[in-house]
């Protein structure tokens, strides 16, 4: 079971910039943490090569539910996936299409709600980190 959690690790890791990343670098950064994580866990996989690696940020909300905003007479947008957002993107975007089209809001499958700030937001942000350190020290505890 350790060993799907550092897995999936592994793939958060292309979702977390580090501190010390500048645009343009944070993919290589990921890449290299990825191929050490992959080759430590499974050491008969030789060389790591990887045609992309992505980077970006997790959009979280309160509820763990996405929002559709009104940001203006002609302008829309969403956020809070809750790292969901690729599977999302499909359901999400079609409901902006039928609002972009003049749709009713009662005919959306979200209604629309004004952008609100996370209470603590800084604080959360830090315990966050403090957590994802937690869980991979238990891991490596359980590999051991």
């Amino acid at each position: 079971m350790a060993s799907l959690f550092r897995a999936l690790r592994c793939k958060e890791s292309l979702g977390h910039r580090r501190r010390g990343d500048r645009p343009g670098q944070q993919g290589r950064t990921a890449e290299a943490t990825l191929t050490e994580r992959l080759q430590r866990l499974w050491p008969q996989i030789g060389e790591v090569s990887f045609d992309y690696v992505w980077n970006g940020y997790v959009g979280m909300t309160t509820d763990f539910l996405p929002r559709i905003h009104r940001l203006g007479p002609d302008a829309y947008g969403w956020t809070g996936c809750n790292g969901r957002a690729v599977a999302l993107t499909i359901p999400l975007g079609r409901e902006l299409a039928k609002a972009v089209r003049g749709a009713p809001d009662k005919d959306l499958a979200l209604p629309f709600t004004r952008p609100v700030s996370i209470p603590a937001h800084g604080l959360m942000r830090k315990r966050a980190l403090l957590m994802l350190l937690v869980y991979r020290w238990r891991d490596a505890r359980e590999i051991a």
